[in-house]
């Protein structure tokens, strides 16, 4: 009989997971995971292939905020929602979304 031994998300495309105790379902699929993504300055996603470094990028629940740790940086806050968040156009393998910054 299979058993599970862990369960883990992982918040940011790319970047390190987070193990988790139970994972909780939305419509998207569990709740927050893969929600967030890095994109560069022109709104281009940017994945492991091009910055194997993001791997290092450790992702830890906050109760307001996604904190991000890596060796040698600072730690960085992201809020987990926002009232009205702004909406920009990006671009993931070829196809253009619209996505809240």
């Amino acid at each position: 009989m299979p058993k599970v031994s862990a369960l883990h998300i992982y918040p940011i495309k790319g970047c390190a997971g987070i193990e988790v105790g139970g994972i909780r379902l939305d419509a998207l699929g569990p709740l927050l995971d893969r929600r967030y993504m890095v994109v560069d300055a022109e709104g281009n996603f940017v994945s492991q292939r091009q910055a194997p470094r993001m791997a290092l990028i450790r992702p830890k629940l906050a109760p307001t905020s996604l904190v991000l740790t890596a060796t040698g940086m600072q730690k960085l806050a992201v809020p987990l929602s926002s009232r009205s968040p702004a909406r920009r156009s990006v671009t993931v393998w070829g196809d253009k979304l619209d996505a809240e910054s």
